[in-house]
């Protein structure tokens, strides 16, 4: 038998340009789980769901695999509320990230029992569904150790797509999240078509795996061409006093992609929805400093190394287990690169800081700001843009079909969780 959850959300949701009322992530996954006979009574913590699968006199041991869906991110945090005395972050929700799968370590809340996975752990899987955190090995590892290191952990490595057709089965496919950031707002949409090719973004499919199944290169370069056709005309623009900019907004585009024929289905569709939207927005990372009885620096230079020192000694970060700062190279994962930075200075360098210190105060407010311009497309085979037409879809999605009844048509595994191009596995 096969256990799982799905993080708590809304069903149903307007999209925030459009009105439109679309299903979300979480409603198609509750759909992709029950096809998969993923069933326990309801909980909404992991903890709960551990607790269940290694004590509740109804499981039968050992279990066979674990499914967990939630919003995630390359990034590497997980919209799921890990144990009951997780904290809710305000105005977000519950939020893991390497900290929070760290502290859970230590105080076993999500350890597996030996007897709960049996003699063979390596043949059970902790297969999570959500979007990128793939990418992010380290937490991951962390998650496993959390765990109880012996379940294999798997999670997609792209955004994870599931779209659910409710008189065949469900589908699931994949998205490339790209994006490009700058410390300022860009001008204009050919300086922002230039970031993108800067960043010499590579497609996956024919990316080469070594004998051992080990990922050693993504597939070959995007065209440069190709960021042409993807972003789209007509991009909004404010005047302010830095000039003509472009502003934050959302630009929702709804792509059709042609999927496998399947026999036997009692209502063929030929074509799924896709939302491949364009987003340019402002983000922020902010910093408070308590300099004590020591002089707040008064001067952009100082204040900048202060920060820096601050991040580098990580004072005000809890030790739950003693190691170098959450900023340097040293950690397991390090948060410049959850921000998508090679190294620290990147990371200092890639935002605009500005200080505030009120009069009489030991506080310095650290406040840093950069520009996000993401691209969500399609992950197709061929790959995307091969076809010698503009016509974006002229490519088939790769997908995994799962039939609602299996008697009557043969599920589609293009997207097999052990192809290293598509998933992690640790």
């Amino acid at each position: 038998m096969d256990y799982g959850m799905v993080e708590p959300g809304v069903d149903f949701a307007a999209d925030p340009d459009t009105g439109e009322i679309r299903t979300t992530h979480h409603f198609d996954l509750v759909n992709l789980f029950s096809i998969l006979n993923v069933n326990q009574p309801q909980v909404f913590v992991l903890s709960d769901l551990i607790t269940f699968i290694n004590t509740d006199p109804s499981v039968t041991r050992p279990i066979g695999n674990v499914y967990v869906g939630a919003h995630s991110g390359a990034d590497g945090y997980v919209e799921l509320q890990m144990t009951t005395s997780q904290k809710r972050i305000p105005n977000i929700g519950f939020s893991a990230d390497y900290e929070t799968i760290e502290a859970t370590v230590f105080n076993g809340a999500l350890s597996i029992d030996d007897a709960t996975i049996g003699p063979t752990p390596g043949t059970h899987f902790f297969h999570f569904k959500g979007c990128g955190i793939g990418r992010d090995v380290a937490f991951l590892k962390e998650w496993k150790l959390a765990l109880g290191s012996k379940i294999q952990v798997t999670a997609p490595r792209f955004d994870h797509g599931v779209y659910t057709d409710q008189f065949n089965g469900v589908w699931e496919y994949m998205t490339y999240g790209f994006m490009a950031t700058s410390p300022t707002a860009i001008v204009d949409r050919d300086t922002l078509i230039q970031q993108f090719q800067n960043a010499k973004f590579t497609y996956v499919e024919s990316g080469a795996v070594d004998p051992t199944g080990t990922l050693v290169a993504d597939g070959p370069p995007i065209p440069p061409n190709m960021w042409d056709k993807w972003i789209p005309l007509g991009l909004d623009t404010v005047t302010t006093k830095a000039g003509t900019v472009l502003t934050n907004r959302r630009y929702p585009r709804r792509d059709c992609f042609s999927v496998p024929a399947v026999d036997g289905l009692p209502f063929p569709i030929a074509t799924i929805p896709v939302n491949s939207t364009f987003e340019a927005k402002k983000n922020k990372f902010n910093k408070k400093i308590d300099f004590g009885s020591t002089p707040v620096p008064g001067d952009q230079s100082g204040r900048l190394a202060a920060l820096q020192a601050f991040l580098l000694a990580d004072v005000e970060n809890e030790k739950i287990n003693p190691t170098s700062s959450r900023f340097s190279p040293n950690h397991p994962s390090p948060v410049y690169k959850r921000w998508g930075y090679p190294d620290f200075p990147s990371f200092m360098s890639g935002f605009t800081w500005t200080f505030v210190n009120n009069a009489g105060s030991s506080i310095l407010s650290a406040f840093g700001k950069r520009y996000e311009y993401s691209l969500v497309v399609g992950l197709t085979s061929p790959n995307p843009g091969s076809s010698p037409s503009d016509n974006l879809t002229d490519n088939p999605l790769l997908v995994n079909f799962h039939p609602v009844n299996p008697s009557l048509a043969q599920p589609i595994t293009q997207l097999p969780v052990t192809d290293v191009r598509f998933f992690q596995t640790v």
